[in-house]
């Protein structure tokens, strides 16, 4: 839900939601790119 909430709020995309801190009247959400498998740009598969 988190995720969901951080895409349509702020326009946050390609990152997870990892934790929510509080200090004073101050919330701190902390995120990190979403991990994505390497591929390289032209790659053909052998045939």
């Amino acid at each position: 839900m988190s995720s969901s909430l951080h895409q349509h709020t702020h326009g946050i995309i390609g990152y997870e939601h990892k934790r929510f801190e509080y200090k004073g009247n101050e919330l701190i959400i902390h995120i990190c790119r979403k991990k994505r498998p390497l591929t390289a740009p032209n790659a053909k598969a052998p045939m």
